[in-house]
């Protein structure tokens, strides 16, 4: 009998002790879900391949840590990268051929200094993309610039502007209607402006810059600023500016015909 209760005795320590430590292991599993950051998750996504990396001090207070993957099954470039502060972190991750593709930021803030805590925890997070807003699409692609010039060069950022624009618009005043027509021919940060209105012809070369995903021009005649802006929305183009919005106010923006 002492045998058996012996024996009864171990076989239920034995199912405590597997009952604890697979308990054990899915907490510590959900702890380190629960803790992992974008970065990590990324970093092992087996369908990339590590090309570059570096490790760039200034634009953070504790440094950046950027990597530049290739995908081995899309062939498009991906860069990731984790920027360490005092008060939280961020982690871009941008996916590229030709051009920028997607983007997106994820901001870790810390519930206390790493300075008072080095092992402060994460109080809460915030995702961006490219659609989050004006301001946060303008912040990526400054961003993306940047890393794109330390591990590929400069990007040509007139590329995808170069070409020939037409736009058309009947102007009706004082019971008169008035046929305007503007044809913008963009070669890099040159310009040349062809309009024409009720026929009549005047052309002039100017400089044109690539801002905040747009292209600008802007230059003074007869002491007046004159503005045209182009900007690409989705596979369509469209011109604004206060030129354009001085055509026929109150309406500020236009389609755009790219012709080549």
């Amino acid at each position: 009998m002492e045998i058996i209760k012996k024996y009864l005795w171990n076989k239920n320590l034995i199912s405590i002790i597997l009952i604890l430590f697979i308990s054990t292991i899915g907490c510590k599993s959900k702890f380190e879900n629960k803790t992992e950051t974008e970065y990590n998750t990324i970093l092992k996504n087996d369908s990339l391949l590590l090309i570059k990396d570096t490790v760039i001090f200034g634009g953070s207070a504790e440094g950046e840590e950027v990597k530049l993957f290739k995908n081995k099954f899309t062939g498009d470039s991906i860069i990731v990268s984790e920027a360490l502060g005092e008060m939280g972190k961020a982690i871009y991750r941008f996916i590229f051929n030709k051009n920028l593709v997607n983007s997106e930021r994820v901001i870790y803030n810390y519930q206390t200094s790493i300075y008072k805590d080095s092992k402060a925890e994460i109080k809460d997070s915030i995702k961006e993309n490219l659609n989050t807003s004006q301001k946060v699409k303008e912040e990526l692609i400054n961003v993306f610039n940047e890393y794109h010039s330390i591990f590929i060069g400069k990007r040509d950022i007139y590329q995808n502007w170069n070409g020939v624009y037409s736009f058309s618009l009947d102007i009706y005043k004082m019971n008169d209607c008035h046929s305007f027509d503007l044809d913008i021919q963009v070669n890099n940060d040159s310009s040349k402006l062809i309009f024409s209105i009720d026929g009549i012809k005047i052309d002039t070369i100017v400089k044109g810059i690539v801002k905040n995903d747009k292209y600008i021009i802007t230059y003074n005649k007869d002491n007046q600023k004159q503005e045209y802006i182009i900007k690409k929305g989705n596979n369509s183009y469209f011109i604004s500016g206060s030129s354009i919005y001085m055509l026929n106010p109150p309406n500020e923006e236009y389609a755009l015909e790219k012709i080549k």
